[in-house]
């Protein structure tokens, strides 16, 4: 079900059918591109189709700007989902400014002046050469036209020492409770407007939390700027009673407020007869939302009518009191590129309760971007709050783990979102937040196999837009390669797995096609006599005197004084579940309590 708050969900579908099969300009070259190019991609992907997509397919093949589920993207990203971002002219040096490439002292206060002096000069360029750079505090790009560019992922690192809690300070949430906002807000690396980040703080240190979208900390600080004609979904103009206020290249917001009915949460879910049937009366969190928000760029207005830079993804309905209102003015055409964000690596806390140690997030942004840009260790990575229009574009989550590596809330809209990567944690996940874990990284987009380190390596030569989900579960450890190794006793054998390891076969059954039954925790298999251990061939182990070990194939004899030998569990536990099977490791703690030589 969508929100008008909760815009995110439209986004994340907007992301999914983009990842399943369709790229942008798939959609963009029209119906018959879009359902040709899916029937393709969907062979070579390895995603699994839905059971009977073929009626949905054609149903968007003959209205591929208005369908009520699939939403079109083929406008989202920055500059309409440009390939290139723009490279503005280089108007600062952070090193000419204080900054040390040698982590030696903080150079945030440094980095920051590059970057304001940049904005204050009409935008521009900041360079960061390679090198670490320690800084103490967040840097902010608050200036529309200005990009943070180091010499890629690679060569600029920068290292955060400290968090937003103890920077700006505790930041509440405002539906109550303990929850710490920063769980879904704020960054390291900070691109807002300056006038509404120094709001947003303001709100934040009086402890007076608040709304993080377009219209202000309380959701009502905007203007009409008119009223709008009724309209339908995918309808690129509209109809104003008073063009006066408008004018061409202007950002405005479209404005729908629910009606009692809530028709407007049933036309985001798609209207027909299961959106109907919802009941509301319990959902009093869910329907105090505010109204839904929706910037978008004009392009043209003549006479009463406005051409948008993308068509209406809702219908303009009289109950709605449709308008164009004034909004926050927007940072646009400024981006983060080339560099590493690491924050000292400190324990995960739990669930909604962050500090503050978040990467990259652009707030009350349109037409802006981050490209080549990794964080680690991090408590949310790449954020998107009431930003529109913006796009992420090559980059990479890693580290201890994180509690969102990518997000958007707020009235965030047509944002693109590609060729990133959520590497496996260093790091186990908190107890606390294990109910959040929806399993491992699912690329949905094109076949991708794991290296030795649990990284996704990519066939070269393809434009990936790999979409997934958080990387929990098995992936919170690389994966085990499997090797050989050769037993003294019997040749060339395979490691045991684990408790709790996947095995080949049937579910109930070990890899030799046993049953196998739990039991406190361990697996158990069939006990094997150990005088009857199958493919042992040779002398029997001797210990230590000479003697042979009962359990060998071998008569009991006695064992006396220091001569008795002491197996270790290890050593028990790979006789009773492996016979003649002994991993390396293993058949060390068996050598040692059996005395084999």
């Amino acid at each position: 079900m969508l929100t008008p708050d909760a815009d995110l969900n439209a986004v994340h579908i907007h992301e999914r059918f983009q990842g399943m099969a369709l790229s942008r300009r798939q959609f963009v070259g029209g119906a018959v591109a879009v359902a040709g190019a899916a029937t393709a991609a969907l062979g070579t992907t390895g995603f699994a189709p839905p059971a009977r997509p073929a009626g949905l397919w054609r149903e968007f093949e003959a209205a591929p700007y208005t369908h009520p589920q699939i939403p079109y993207v083929g406008r989202a990203g920055a500059h309409g989902g440009a390939r290139r971002a723009p490279r503005p002219r280089v108007v600062a040096n952070v090193l000419t400014h204080g900054a040390t490439p040698d982590g030696s002292t903080d150079s945030a206060p440094a980095i920051n002046r590059a970057l304001a002096e940049a904005g204050e000069r009409g935008g521009g360029t900041v360079l960061l050469p390679p090198g670490t750079y320690r800084i103490d505090d967040y840097l902010r790009i608050g200036h529309s036209g200005v990009v943070l560019r180091g010499a890629g992922s690679g060569r600029t690192r920068l290292l955060a020492t400290r968090h937003l809690t103890e920077l700006i300070g505790p930041y509440g949430s405002r539906y109550g409770g303990d929850k710490s906002s920063w769980s879904w807000a704020g960054g390291l690396i900070w691109l807002s407007p300056q006038a509404r980040h120094a709001s947003l703080v303001t709100a934040i240190r009086d402890r007076a939390w608040p709304f993080e979208g377009w219209t202000g900390n309380r959701r009502d600080e905007w203007s009409t700027l008119t009223t709008v004609r009724p309209g339908r979904r995918g309808d690129r103009t509209v109809t104003v009673d008073d063009p006066s206020a408008l004018r061409r290249g202007q950002l405005v917001v479209l404005r729908l407020a629910d009606d009692a009915g809530h028709t407007l949460l049933e036309h985001m879910a798609g209207d027909g007869a299961g959106p109907e049937a919802y009941v509301w009366a319990d959902k009093t969190k869910l329907t105090s939302y505010v109204p839904y928000e929706w910037p978008v760029r004009i392009t043209a207005v003549r006479g009463r009518t406005a051409t948008l830079e993308r068509p209406l993804p809702l219908d303009a309905r009289p109950e709605w009191d449709p308008r164009i209102v004034s909004g926050a003015e927007a940072l646009t055409d400024s981006g983060v590129v080339g560099l590493t964000l690491e924050a000292v690596e400190t324990p995960q806390s739990p669930h909604l309760l962050d500090k503050g140690y978040n990467g990259v997030t652009f707030q009350c942004a349109y037409d802006c971007w981050a490209e080549d840009v990794v964080v680690r260790h991090v408590d949310n990575g790449f954020g998107l709050v009431a930003a529109s229009a913006c796009t992420l574009r090559r980059t990479r989550v890693e580290g201890r783990g994180s509690h969102h590596p990518y997000f958007c809330r707020e009235g965030a809209h047509d944002n693109l979102v590609e060729d990133f990567r959520i590497a496996a944690r260093t790091v186990p996940a908190p107890a606390a937040a294990r109910h959040q874990r929806r399993g491992p990284v699912q690329p949905q987009r094109l076949v991708a196999r794991r290296d030795g380190d649990g990284h996704l390596r990519h066939p070269p030569g393809h434009a990936l837009r790999e979409r997934t989900d958080r990387d929990h579960g098995r992936e919170q450890r690389p994966p085990r390669r499997r090797r050989l190794r050769r037993s003294p006793l019997r040749g060339p054998v395979r490691p045991l797995e684990r408790d709790g390891d996947e095995r080949p076969g049937r579910p109930g059954e070990d890899r030799h096609h046993r049953p196998v039954q739990r039991d406190g925790g361990h697996q158990r298999g069939p006990r094997i006599r150990p005088d009857r251990r199958p493919g042992l061939h040779g002398r029997a182990p001797r210990a230590r005197g000479g003697l042979r070990q009962p359990g060998f194939g071998a008569p009991r004899e006695p064992v006396r004084g220091a001569a008795r030998a002491q197996p270790t569990v290890a050593a028990a536990r790979a006789v009773r579940y492996c016979p003649g099977v002994v991993p390396n490791s293993r058949r060390k703690a068996c050598e040692k309590a059996y005395g084999v030589l």
